[in-house]
């Protein structure tokens, strides 16, 4: 019965996560330099470690557009000044995606949950 949770959990958590991914992959095409123009950190509750939400400015055909449509992550800190690239969806800035190397720590995040079912498996196996 255990191995069928965690398979069903594993499953599902993959579904989710290629489904957002690769929505995300097939959204936003347009590679543009953004700046950080500002980062915002904050503390959650019941937590010591701080979380930062940056906000880029893009110059898109001669316009300024602001994009704060990131999360709040704790597995990097841009600094205000910063230039990198972005993939925009064309139609709506707001939504984008990273570039690598912050790409690759975001998708390893969303993958670990996918991974823990099966380490619990493995460890069930092993123990009993």
């Amino acid at each position: 019965m255990v191995y069928i949770f965690c398979a069903a959990i594993c499953i599902i958590n993959s579904y989710i996560v290629i489904k957002r991914w690769g929505g995300r992959k097939k959204r936003c095409t347009l590679k543009v330099p953004v700046k950080v123009i500002e980062v915002i950190a904050m503390k959650p509750r019941r937590s010591t470690v701080l979380v930062y939400k940056p906000i880029f400015e893009v110059d898109i055909m001669d316009n300024k557009v602001l994009i704060n449509s990131a999360v709040y992550t704790p597995l990097f800190k841009l600094e205000t000044g910063q230039g990198l690239q972005l993939n925009i969806n064309p139609d709506n800035p707001q939504d984008f995606m990273y570039d690598s190397p912050y790409k690759d720590k975001l998708l390893f995040l969303d993958i670990l949950p996918c991974v823990i079912p099966l380490v619990f498996m493995l460890l069930y196996f092993l123990l009993s």
